[in-house]
């Protein structure tokens, strides 16, 4: 209980900081606690669409719809909800009734208030409700487990409409910008080939497919916004780290969603490719075997947990030494050397963008102790995580 205090004690301070509202129900899913500063709902909102909307998969559930999104971690006999939050960045909602959630009130908000009051999910809002599941359980939620959440919800909906897709695009066989040709355009982003890139953007966005919006310009939004989205993917398989590669997706959708015209839109695009390149370019190592990008990609995916030679041996099938051996001479330190920098770049990343405390972050990403995750993080810094902390604040 205390744990679940704690959260108590700070749902005003983490709507703040996040502009996530969190609600604590109790065992009758009845509202206990909510944000001060968000809408006061209905005391059992939530109770109705627990019971009949959401999926449940482990000690998380889930509602969403095209408009919305809430997550919800159960705990012990309480549950804790993360959301609404609003789920498609590139719509300008215009009323209330656009809104999934807020057709299930009966006095609804306007439209000014929510846009106000709530904000869109994204990778940056997962990570929060990452850091609580974190310091719920002591476990890990992956972004695989919230896709496995999100694809059992979405399935049986989405079927009619597979079909219906389907239909369509025999229509389109021989207009639909192909596999191949988006594998040949994604591998010049993975080379940092930004004339070549560029040259296959333009004839991409001006191909004729089929139309995914009735607004023409909104449709060539939705066909640019999936290429950054794929680029951003590419570009991470290339090593570029991962907060870079969604720092610069995160704001080329920005900029798409606000252009007004094609060629703004053509402008955005073919800026956003050179500065894909770019990261590739900055980032790109030397030929790295296969294993190495694996074992590079497994680490990078793993940074909460105690990570060992013998984990990582274990997952690539191979003779530890010779993981330990072949890394240093490759990549030019140690494996232990690599995993800690990687443990120190995302704690610096939690201190510059989360109000997480030190403690917290030490434990969120396996270290022994704090005092163990400050020497470690000021052998690669040169000084200690509060005194980094205490330079950002300046």
């Amino acid at each position: 209980m205390a744990t679940l205090q704690t959260l108590i004690n700070n749902i005003d301070y983490f709507y703040e900081i996040t502009k996530i509202p969190m609600f604590i129900l109790n065992k009758n899913k009845i509202i206990d606690h909510y944000p001060q500063f968000f809408f006061h709902l209905p005391k059992d909102c939530f109770k109705y669409l627990i019971n009949s909307s959401m999926t449940r998969w482990g000690k998380v559930g889930i509602l969403s719809s095209k408009s919305d999104i809430t997550f919800f971690i159960i705990y012990e006999e309480y549950t804790i909800c993360f959301g609404p939050m609003l789920c498609d960045s590139l719509h300008r909602y215009q009323s209330p009734k656009e809104i999934v959630f807020f057709n299930h009130l009966i006095k609804k908000p306007s439209i000014n208030d929510i846009l106000k009051k709530c904000i869109s999910f994204d990778n940056q809002k997962f990570t929060y409700i990452q850091l609580i599941y974190q310091f719920l359980f002591n476990d890990y939620l992956s972004i695989e487990d919230m896709r496995c959440i999100l694809h059992d919800n979405k399935k049986s909906e989405a079927e009619e409409e597979v079909k219906e897709i389907i239909i369509t695009k025999r229509d389109y066989t021989n207009k639909i910008y192909t596999y191949l040709e988006e594998r040949k355009f994604l591998k010049y982003i993975e080379e940092g080939e930004s004339m070549s890139a560029r040259s296959f953007g333009i004839n991409f966005i001006h191909s004729e497919s089929e139309a995914l919006s009735h607004d023409q310009l909104q449709s060539m939004k939705y066909k640019v916004v999936a290429t950054i989205t794929l680029m951003t993917r590419q570009v991470i398989s290339a090593n570029v780290p991962l907060e870079d590669a969604y720092g610069t997706s995160d704001i080329y959708i920005r900029k798409v969603d606000s252009a007004t015209s094609s060629q703004r839109l053509n402008e955005v695009f073919m800026h956003s490719i050179i500065d894909f390149c770019a990261l590739v370019k900055k980032n790109k190592k030397a030929n790295y075997p296969f294993w190495i990008r694996n074992c590079i990609e497994y680490i990078n995916q793993n940074l909460h947990k105690n990570l060992s030679l013998l984990d990582i041996s274990n997952e690539l099938q191979m003779n530890p030494a010779y993981i330990s051996n072949q890394f240093k001479k490759i990549v030019g330190i140690s494996l232990r050397d690599y995993i800690n920098k990687r443990k120190v770049e995302e704690a610096k990343f939690l201190i510059q963008c989360t109000n997480v405390s030190l403690l917290e972050i030490s434990t969120t990403l396996s270290f022994a102790d704090q005092s163990h995750f400050s020497k470690v993080f000021k052998k690669y810094t040169d000084i200690s995580p509060n005194q980094y902390k205490n330079k950002l604040k300046k």
